[in-house]
């Protein structure tokens, strides 16, 4: 039996910000890129049991909480030429020395499995910097990767390269189908200001458009602040508390899919936003760059209001952003596309 028809023994982390929906719905569709035939191996490290518990693994998927027994067998696995090396998605900040050796190591096991004949595959990153050491080693890594596509046009500036640009992997569902619009969704970082008038003109909005805001969090970390706003705004709160991982995911979903709009500074509130129906509202820094403006360039049209934009502009611009309709053609041609990037995907597996 050959290499390509018994399947290879393909590496991956899903190691993330645990506390973080959003990371956990990006590596889940990496895990879906992979065909079942496969052999998936996943290092989780200290991943707590409920956030791997929020995850569908394949019934041959194989947990590595050891670094060093992941590493093993991925080099087990390349002398034998049967491994893979699947890089994880996300923000790559290339800002710094630990960086550049996050990166060197990359281009290791990139070697490794590509001196047994297996592919590196790269889909979903965001590379961002300028250090300069971090950078040439990116730029290292994109010419030795089988496949390396990027989810927004900025990556390909960062590296000065032709790196392909596809739609953030979250967008690989398609989207969910149309439901009521009941809700204003509000879904902001704990870390980062927002003025008074903003959110009262949010809230003002949705009440004169007969919608119930609410505050939806996705992140736990922002869970504390958003108890604080609906408190003071009268909204109401998908607060986590003693839900599951997988429990929130749903309850946020639900939020998301009776929404008309979600307003966020947060990239996957405002993608997932989108997947169930709600048309993305991105609050933005002066003068500051938006990890959603750039997702959503060549993906879909967004809106985008400054934080510190009056209650006229704000009223206004929501007016514009749900008078543009439901997003569901925007999401049926990104699943197209990663769909697409997922064949190629397939193709460098079966090959050797």
């Amino acid at each position: 039996m050959s290499k390509s028809n018994r399947g290879r023994s393909v590496f991956c982390t899903i190691a993330a910000q645990h506390d973080n929906l959003g990371d956990i719905v990006i590596r889940q569709r990496m895990l879906d890129l992979v065909d079942q035939h496969h052999d998936l191996h996943i290092s989780a490290g200290s991943m707590p049991d409920e956030y791997l518990a929020a995850f569908d693994l394949p019934l041959n998927a194989r947990i590595y909480r050891s670094s060093t027994g992941f590493a093993a067998a991925f080099f087990w696995a390349s002398v034998r030429g049967r491994s893979a090396l699947l890089l994880p998605p996300g923000p790559y900040p290339l800002t710094s020395t630990r960086a550049a050796v996050r990166g060197a190591a990359s281009i290791a096991g990139t070697l490794l499995a590509r001196a047994g004949g297996g592919p590196s595959i790269t889909v979903g990153k965001s590379v961002r910097g300028t250090h300069r050491a971090a950078v040439q080693i990116e730029r290292v890594l994109f010419r030795l990767s089988n496949i390396y596509v990027a989810r927004d046009r900025r990556s390909a500036s960062t590296l000065s390269l032709p790196v392909a640009a596809e739609p953030d992997l979250s967008l690989l569902s398609p989207p969910a189908p149309p439901q009521e619009s009941r809700f204003v969704a509000i879904s902001l970082r704990y870390d980062r200001p927002v003025a008074e008038q903003f959110l009262d003109a949010v809230v003002r909005w949705a009440r004169e458009s007969n919608l119930t805001p609410v505050f939806v969090t996705q992140v736990r970390r922002d869970e504390r602040r958003h108890a604080e706003l609906a408190a003071l705004h009268g909204a109401e709160h998908v607060a986590w508390g003693d839900r599951t991982h997988r429990q929130q995911m749903g309850a946020v979903e639900q939020a998301y899919a009776h929404s008309a709009v979600v307003v966020t500074d947060r990239l996957h509130a405002a993608l997932l936003g989108a997947l169930g129906g709600a048309i993305p509202v991105a609050m933005t820094a002066p003068g500051k760059p938006s990890k959603i403006a750039d997702a959503a360039d060549g993906v879909m049209r967004i809106v985008s209001i400054e934080g510190t934009a009056d209650q006229a502009e704000v009223m206004g611009q929501l007016d514009a952003a749900r008078a543009q309709g439901p997003m569901t053609a925007a999401m049926a041609e990104a699943a197209d596309r990663l769909s697409s990037v997922r064949a190629r995907v397939s193709r460098a597996l079966a090959r050797g």
